[in-house]
């Protein structure tokens, strides 16, 4: 069953006020009965005790390195679980009673209650959370292209959410064991334990009562609020709508979905992590916002980088470098240090290529002697496009040995890397560097930044003759672009 546009709308909060987006997600409302859960009545202190117990973490010493809880406080907790007849008198395992109220499993079928399971119409999911009403809210004008809902009908103000768009394939229909699983994560969530009970429980557990009132679900968008996350490891944070917890864990999956496909929506949150401005910002300041703004770039431009952590990682080291340079950081230690990115980039690249298309141990000849004429032969039968005159003459002059040592532990220079990474085409006919053009690589390029590397790399003086390259904002600009380009190339295989 697919989502279809709707006129239903719900907020289960209030409107909060601070630096946020509020977004209007599209969600499927099922009717379920479910009794509704109970406050527990252990404290964290006494679930931490009771839940390493009954994982048979009984002695003192041992609870205490677990906790960190004074042991005279461990005792105190043990003596007072076994008045209430949660442990035996020995101290070391639940009684019946104790494992029914560690377990909060006391379901009083006349607390049974009609209410709301909410489904995600954009990754189907179901949500951890329910509702005994739903809480509607009317816009003011239901007919606007955009729109509006009031904060405060006494000073006028409103509120201009944005609308996400639902997936275009059917959502999964609600199954006896996805309702359970949803019912558990929120009784878990409302008795706030999940973090120090959750490895003890049972993910099996089957609830009587629970169960699906109505077969059609009806079409929803709920009012959410987003804002930056300033605490955890991602950039944004969904505000739980129902107020359980600071931040919806479970829709994080949902978010990185669409940040990666609604370029207009990344644009409309960009404003949430702020733009870097040296002049404004301490040092620290500055670095932290120059990887939000890096963060921010690779899900809404390059999405396909997703699936390689290690070029992902470096591309954006690559980024930072480049918004540092724009921003005015051209001191000749960052211009460096932007050219040593530009070449590890591109080494983890090859270093991708290697691993993917892999070729024999001993299939790089073995030469007592470097031979130009051997490896220009080599380079020229491998029918690489890219691989133009001036690019062989100079990856010739590699020798086979590292060549070889770079196939089997990738880890040599870009040169002895890139020759190594073409020599799988002779074994794997679906290799990129037989499907890409001269122009879309440019591995003369790739080569001239190879030198530049190393001559940054060696200290320059008087005393050393060789002409150097002056090495410019705009030069190192220019590259990092190249570096970007060249890896792009690339993302039909990643």
């Amino acid at each position: 069953m697919q989502f279809v546009h709707t006129n239903l709308f719900l907020n289960f909060a209030p409107f909060s006020s601070g630096k946020r987006q509020t977004v209007l997600w599209p969600v499927r409302v099922y009717r379920v009965l479910y009794p509704e859960p109970r406050r527990t009545r252990l404290n964290l202190f006494e679930r931490a005790i009771l839940g390493l117990i009954r994982a048979k973490r009984w002695q003192v010493t041992e609870l205490q390195t677990l906790t960190g809880l004074h042991p005279d406080l461990i005792k105190l907790i043990i003596a007072n679980c076994i008045s209430r007849n949660w442990l035996e008198h020995s101290g070391e395992k639940l009684t019946h009673e104790g494992a029914k109220t560690l377990d909060d499993e006391e379901v009083d079928n006349q607390d049974l209650k009609a209410g709301y399971l909410f489904q995600d119409a954009i990754t189907g999911h179901f949500w951890p959370r329910m509702s005994t009403t739903l809480n509607e809210v009317e816009p003011i004008n239901p007919h606007a292209k955009q729109l509006k809902f009031s904060l405060s009908r006494k000073e006028g103000s409103s509120i201009t959410p944005y609308l996400l768009e639902p997936v275009q394939s059917d959502l999964p229909s609600l199954t006896p064991e996805q309702l359970n699983r949803a019912y558990r994560e929120y009784r878990r969530d409302v008795n706030a334990y999940k973090q120090l009970e959750g490895s003890y429980g049972s993910n099996d557990l089957t609830l009587p009562g629970v169960q699906q009132l109505d077969d059609s679900p009806e079409q929803a968008y709920m009012l959410l609020d987003i804002t930056a996350d300033h605490y955890g490891e991602q950039l944004f944070m969904v505000k739980d709508p129902f107020e359980i917890r600071e931040h919806a864990w479970w829709l994080t999956e949902g978010l990185n979905d669409l940040l990666a496909r609604d370029k207009q929506f990344c644009k409309r949150l960009g404003g949430l992590v702020g733009r870097a401005d040296m002049a404004e910002q301490t040092a620290a300041e500055w670095i932290k916002s120059l990887q939000n703004e890096t963060e921010l770039e690779l899900l809404t431009s390059y999405p396909w980088l997703e699936k390689q952590a290690s070029i992902s990682r470096y591309f954006a080291r690559l980024i930072e470098k480049e918004k540092s340079v724009q921003q005015g950081n051209q001191s000749p230690a960052n211009l460096e240090a932007a050219l040593s990115e530009c070449q590890m980039l591109l080494e983890v690249v090859m270093q991708w290529l290697i691993k993917t298309y892999p070729i024999a141990k001993n299939a790089v000849p073995h030469q007592e002697r470097h031979s130009f004429k051997l490896n220009r032969e080599i380079l020229k039968g491998l029918g690489i496009p890219a691989a133009t005159d001036s690019v062989i003459a100079t990856l010739a002059g590699q020798r086979l040995s590292q060549v070889a040592r770079a196939a089997q532990s990738p880890k040599a220079s870009l040169k002895a890397l890139l020759f190594a990474a073409a020599l799988g085409v002779f074994e794997h006919t679906g290799h990129p560097l037989l499907h890409l053009s001269a122009e879309q690589l440019a591995l003369e390029e790739l080569l001239k930044l190879a030198n530049l590397r190393n001559q940054t790399s060696h200290a320059q003086s008087e005393f050393n003759a060789a002409q150097l390259q002056q090495v410019t904002a705009d030069l190192v600009l220019g590259y990092i672009n190249y570096c970007k380009k060249f890896t792009e190339q690339f993302k039909d295989w990643f």
